[in-house]
């Protein structure tokens, strides 16, 4: 379980006066099917218990579950909205690809630990809960804004998979809470915001 709180808000073309609830039963299954749409216009049709679409080249129908399948989480936006973070840098998607290239040299490093030394930033691909595992280092940012992070914080390394399966953009927001310990990769667009707010391991 990775643990991650996916908060998302859409700008609207037009006003929508229902309330529209999408069950989705896996969210990667789903995204894999929006993945293969190549069109930069994607018009969907929502049923009562699918999700379709329909082109010269593509057309797929997702079936959704039956409300009270799935639990509406006990999560308050407004304190999503509120939260604080205390150390601030930019990722790119070019490091992101570079620190999962790097993972191939060995499944047993399914952990990122993050750290900031001489003002930038530091992510070390290991499991420091294991010994005499091969660890590898990447300088993920030359900048960063707010207090150090001198003892390193562990997320599982699957948030950045799905970061990058996801998005192609150029700069993702990166913000930690070192206190309570958690990372949210913010990404705001014209049409668009999205946060990824995971939860720090244990070491």
């Amino acid at each position: 379980d990775l643990g991650v709180i996916l908060y998302s808000k859409l700008n609207l073309t037009k006003e929508v006066n229902d309330t529209i609830k999408l069950n989705l039963g896996d969210l990667k299954k789903f995204i894999k099917l929006i993945n293969c749409i190549n069109s930069e216009d994607v018009e969907l049709n929502i049923d009562s218990n699918n999700i379709g679409y329909e082109s010269d080249n593509l057309r797929f129908k997702y079936h959704m579950l039956e409300d009270n399948v799935i639990q509406t989480p006990k999560i308050s936006l407004d304190k999503l909205q509120k939260l604080e973070y205390d150390t601030i840098f930019t990722l790119t998607n070019e490091i992101i690809s570079g620190i999962l290239r790097g993972s191939s040299f060995g499944n047993d490093a399914n952990k990122i630990y993050f750290y900031t030394k001489d003002n930038q930033v530091y992510a070390e691909l290991t499991d420091q809960s294991q010994q005499n595992i091969d660890s590898v280092t990447f300088k993920i940012s030359d900048t960063y804004t707010g207090t150090e992070i001198k003892n390193s914080l562990p997320f599982k390394l699957e948030i950045l998979q799905i970061i990058s399966s996801v998005f192609k953009l150029s700069t993702i927001e990166t913000k930690i809470n070192t206190k309570q310990r958690f990372l949210t990769f913010e990404i705001n667009q014209p049409d668009f915001e999205l946060k990824y707010i995971v939860q720090s391991l244990i070491k």
